[in-house]
């Protein structure tokens, strides 16, 4: 009875990176380097990442918004709403611009030839309100 036994190590190590405050992953197992940043907007944090697949010369880009605390999330789209509220002072005058909507995000797919395609976003502003006082 011949039995053979092969062994493939498992090395996963990540790090933070101090020029962008990205982190760099790297994967043995899954074959792939990858990188990930999150850019705060405020109401909504949108992760952004790029993995490379070294075996197979693939590399992806993604993305995934997530809401903050008392942030709404639409339950049947791929987007968030929003309220933002804006202050701005011009010499005597003072402005607030209280803004709501939505973003709704098309649906990203990988194309079997290669990249990636992503269908139309979609931006709809429900409700402006400006009041300028002196």
């Amino acid at each position: 009875m011949d039995l053979t036994v092969e062994y493939t190590p498992n090395l996963q190590w990540s790090c933070k990176e101090t020029w962008f405050d990205g982190e760099i992953q790297f994967d043995t197992k899954n074959k792939h380097v990858k990188y990930a940043k999150d850019f705060d907007l405020g109401g909504a944090i949108v992760k952004v990442s790029g993995n490379y697949d070294y075996v197979n010369n693939a590399p992806f880009v993604g993305f995934q918004v997530v809401t903050q605390q008392g942030i709404s999330t639409p339950a049947n789209c791929n987007g968030f709403s929003l309220a933002k509220r804006v202050k701005k002072e011009m010499g005597p005058f003072q402005a607030e611009c209280d803004v709501q909507g939505t973003l709704t995000l098309g649906e990203t797919k990988l194309k079997k030839s290669g990249g990636m395609e992503m269908g139309p976003t979609k931006i709809e502003i429900n409700r402006v309100e400006m009041v300028v006082s002196c």
